[in-house]
């Protein structure tokens, strides 16, 4: 949990992981709710999907990079074998 802090309180990793999910949220919704949007239906489109198709890839980005960072007391074991 420590690491997922870390990520989220770093305002330069925060803006990185908001843009991935800004990036990847866009495509993903013109993909699903394309008939949606290219018939300028803009009433019947679906919020609570919208939402969920922005957040998913945000969550996936923090995740990512807090699993893939080894911990600093991990790296001090590897250096003292």
């Amino acid at each position: 949990m420590k690491r997922f802090g870390q990520e989220i309180s770093n305002r330069k990793k925060l803006f990185k992981h908001i843009k991935t999910a800004l990036f990847v949220g866009i495509i993903l919704n013109i993909i699903n709710q394309q008939d949606l949007i290219w018939g300028f239906y803009w009433h019947e489109l679906q919020i609570s999907k919208m939402v969920m198709t922005f957040f998913v890839p945000f969550a996936v980005s923090v995740y990512s990079a807090a699993t893939s960072i080894p911990s600093i007391d991990q790296g001090r074991k590897g250096l003292s074998k």
